[in-house]
């Protein structure tokens, strides 16, 4: 049986690229942003995987501490601005 097409996000593959090098720029994992910002590591993939949106600024917000930005920089790398 075929599997069900999950909805990405419009652009989510160069909002992964960006969530990526962001990761790599200061050596962390999944786990380590999730719980820097008190987020689990399945909603950290989810929106790196383009199937999460982090649209509400409590999630931009923890994104932003577990990514160690400043919102308006998390905002930036979520919306490729």
């Amino acid at each position: 049986m075929p599997k069900a097409k999950t909805n990405k996000i419009v652009g989510w593959e160069a909002r992964r690229k960006r969530l990526l090098a962001r990761r790599a720029e200061i050596s962390v994992t999944q786990d380590d942003v999730a719980a820097r910002g008190g987020l689990t590591q399945e909603y950290v993939s989810k929106i790196e995987n383009g199937t999460a949106h982090a649209t509400t600024y409590e999630t931009r917000a923890r994104l932003a501490k577990g990514l160690r930005l400043s919102m308006t920089a998390v905002v930036a790398l979520l919306e490729g601005s």
